[in-house]
């Protein structure tokens, strides 16, 4: 099994970083790649398992979005062919059509999406998430410069019963395609979900599924969730 890393130089911020610590004990078997700038991406030549990837800066992000363009078709294959590949906080921003920074200049993106995001470098949001998601619940932080802009009715990953989806205005959450997954959420996702963490590795085939201090990661979730659901907590921040 593969998995890849794309970027982790810088796109592991906020704490990122546990999602793959949490999947190298997980799979203590499995190849770890991390793919840096100006390195040929391991999935556009061999199959890959997982590709992951987390957040960045706004200026790392253009820098991405460079290195990763002229393997765009590799990756498009790797979505329609059911690669799982899992992006988080503003990696999705770079497989929009466009970026929108704060001084209204256009950067292309990927063009993978049918969406836009659009910075504002002056204004963080910072927040919590609680959605739904293949009967349970999700929970994470957000804390971001930028907003995506655009319908993902039809392919969110899951829709949000408190705090915000991809904008202020929008009740649903990232994009969930086939096997990819991407959330603005930080956190680590992985970490602070273990019920999203068995679902994605028990769709990946990858045999038992144990996961390390399940127990505890279980405890810490469900009082997450218990606090978020409360009427007092205040989800912007």
């Amino acid at each position: 099994m593969i998995i890849e890393v794309l970027y982790p130089e810088v796109a592991l911020l906020y704490g990122d970083r546990g999602n793959v610590d949490l999947l190298k004990h997980c799979l203590p078997n499995a190849e770890f790649v991390y793919t840096g700038f100006n390195e040929k991406p391991a999935f556009v030549d061999r199959t890959v398992d997982l590709i992951l990837m987390g957040p960045s800066g706004e200026k790392d992000q253009l820098r991405i979005i460079e290195c990763l363009t002229p393997y765009v078709d590799a990756m498009k294959a790797c979505i329609e062919n059911g690669t799982h590949i899992l992006l988080t906080g503003n990696a999705l921003d770079a497989f929009g059509m466009y970026i929108l920074d704060d001084k209204k200049r256009r950067h292309e993106a990927l063009g993978l999406f049918d969406f836009y995001a659009k910075q504002d470098l002056w204004h963080r949001y910072n927040g919590y998430v609680l959605g739904s998601f293949n009967g349970f619940d999700m929970v994470g932080h957000k804390s971001q410069f930028s907003m995506l802009y655009g319908d993902n009715s039809k392919n969110a990953f899951f829709e949000v019963n408190r705090g915000i989806g991809i904008n202020p205005d929008s009740k649903y959450e990232g994009i969930h395609l086939k096997n990819l997954y991407a959330t603005a959420m930080i956190g680590p996702i992985l970490t602070l979900n273990p019920k999203f963490a068995r679902h994605l590795l028990m769709e990946m085939n990858v045999g038992e599924v144990v996961i390390p201090f399940e127990k505890e990661l279980m405890a810490a979730y469900d009082e997450r969730v218990s606090e978020f659901k409360r009427d007092d907590i205040k989800m912007i921040h």
